[in-house]
């Protein structure tokens, strides 16, 4: 497993005991004001190996594109898109596209 992201607005992650802490934009978005919130790009690879002994599960592997949008502390909006691929060890290998949206918000 990897990620990487950036904040095309200059933000960074707080660590705080252990954890990333909420991000706060430098400026909330407003449509008043011209904040644009906070803007990320991201991207992720993983990989499960379901294999052991006797056992045959095959292996998946996925990497994840990201956008994600931090409107202020407590709203975020993102956009994935996942590519995987499946090594069936023995049966066909197979792959495919998602792409995924979220609204998180929180208090």
């Amino acid at each position: 497993y990897a990620f990487a992201s950036y904040f095309l607005t200059g933000e960074s992650r707080v660590f705080k005991d252990g954890a990333f802490d909420r991000l706060k934009p430098k400026a909330d978005f407003s449509l008043s004001k011209g904040g644009i919130g906070a803007w990320e790009i991201a991207a992720r690879f993983s990989r499960l190996d379901l294999n052991d002994h006797d056992i045959r599960g095959g292996r998946e592997t996925n990497s994840t594109l990201a956008l994600n949008w931090y409107l202020n502390p407590n709203m975020r909006a993102g956009l994935n898109w996942v590519h995987l691929f499946v090594d069936n060890i023995g049966k066909s290998d197979e792959s495919a596209d998602a792409v995924g949206g979220r609204l998180h918000v929180d208090w």
